[in-house]
This record gives C-alpha cells, structure tokens and sequence, in this order.
C-alpha cells in the first residue's frame, strides 16, 4: 500500500505521500496503476462533457486536464530533454543543459509539438475506440517509463529519477507489465496488445538514443518517454482503427 501510494503521490497532483525518498523503488511496480486512474477520470469527463463542450475543446481540456493531474511533471521532462539532447553535442554539455530550469527554443517546440500532436488525436477518435483510448493512453505511457528503468542505466550519479532504482527487484516490471498487459487486453482487445508492443519498441528507441547521447536515461528523460508514448499510443490508436475497426470486437481480418 505504501508502494501505491508513492506511486500516486509522485506522479499526481494528490498530497498522498512523500513524492521522493529511498523506498520510491517499488513505486514503480503500480505506475500503470496511476495510468489507469488518470485514464478512468479523463474517460468520465469525456463521456459527461463531450456534447456540450464540441469534439475540440473537449480533446483540449483532456490534454490540459492530464497535464494539471500531473503537475506538468513528464511535459517538463520533455522539454527539457529536447533542449538537451538537441542542443548539446557533447555528454557533459548535455548534462549541463538538463540541470538548467530555463526552457530553450527545441524545448518549447518540442512541448507544443507533442501536446498539438494530442489534441489532434484525442480530436480524430471516434466511435466505439474513442472511449477505450482515452482510459488507456495513460497507461501505455506510465508503462513505457517502467521500461525504460528496466531496460537503461541511470545518466546520472543522483538525481529525481534515481530513487526508483533503488530497491529494484524484478518482481516491479513484472506487475506492471501484467497491469497493463491486462488492461489493454480487457480495454481494447487486440488492438490493446498492439498498441502495448508500440509503445514498448517506441520507448526502448527512445531510451537507447538517450542512453548513446547521455551515458544513460535521466528523469527527465523518463518524463520524455511517457509524453511521446503517449502521443504515439493516440495517433497509432487512429490509424489501427481506421485500418482494421474490427480490432476492436477481436475481428482481425484484412485492412481495408
């Protein structure tokens, strides 16, 4: 319990725990657990709100609310990231740049870029996947971080990021893996278990670029992963469906 609330606690809005400390390690077991409940919340607002707001604003206020549900954490990541890793061209330099709180140009661009990327997306679902995606692009995006840690060395000596690497055990990944394993496939069938395997290869990508360009992947870098996977799980969402709608029901079939 003390795992799913540090959980919620770091990644939230929600003052239910300390947001850092040495037993943050098994945190990292329920951050699908966290994804889900965003999910949940942005679904409910959808369903309530979606007539009376129109398809723009309401995909709007779903990315802005996501955004305020986490304290902007992971776009902060982000942006970050992108000053650093597109900016730098040096290891050092890039570290450099990481601890800078200042935002640069490739960090605004890349934050607009991924949230316009979002919108655009939680705008296009329509029909019976619009709802099943909203609850589960969260998720897909808490899950990819847990890759990442799993998969990727820490780029620094210390750091926010570090304190889930402590305590680590393999027990962690695996419940998260199960976690979201299971909620994609009840959620959304097939197309869950290949939005989970999109995600998944879109993360570990990305976490071996910054692994080559750092030494390893820091926190902010793990903010980064969530926000594009997230992006990635949404657009790919839109293209599957329109490609196979049948991957909905577990009717693959032939695209087209």
């Amino acid at each position: 319990m003390n795992a799913i609330r540090a959980s919620f606690g770091f990644l939230t809005v929600l003052p239910v725990a300390p947001r850092s400390g040495a037993g943050m390690g098994s945190a990292r077991a329920f951050f699908p657990v966290v994804g889900l409940a965003l999910g949940g919340l942005l679904a409910g607002f959808d369903r309530l709100a979606g007539d009376t707001f129109g398809p723009e604003l309401t995909g709007a206020l779903i990315v802005v609310g996501l955004l305020a549900m986490t304290r902007m954490l992971h776009i902060d990541g982000l942006m970050d990231s992108c000053d650093a890793l597109l900016g730098g061209f040096t290891r050092e330099r890039r570290l450099e740049i990481l601890k800078d709180p200042r935002t640069g140009a490739f960090g605004a661009i890349g934050g607009m870029s991924v949230v316009f990327l979002k919108w655009a997306a939680v705008v296009t679902l329509a029909g019976p996947v619009r709802l099943p995606m909203i609850v589960l692009f969260p998720l897909l995006g808490r899950w990819s971080a847990v890759a990442v840690m799993e998969s990727f060395p820490y780029g620094r000596n210390s750091g926010m990021g570090s304190s889930f690497l402590t305590n680590r055990g393999v027990w962690q990944p695996l419940i998260a893996l199960a976690v979201t394993l299971a909620a994609s496939v009840l959620i959304a069938g097939v197309m869950g278990v290949l939005l989970l395997g999109i995600v998944t290869v879109t993360a570990w990508l990305l976490g071996a670029w910054m692994a080559k360009l750092l030494g390893g992947v820091t926190g902010d870098g793990y903010g980064a992963v969530v926000e594009i996977t997230e992006a990635a799980a949404l657009i790919a969402a839109v293209a599957l469906y329109e490609t196979w709608p049948g991957l909905m029901d577990g009717r693959i079939g032939f695209p087209g």
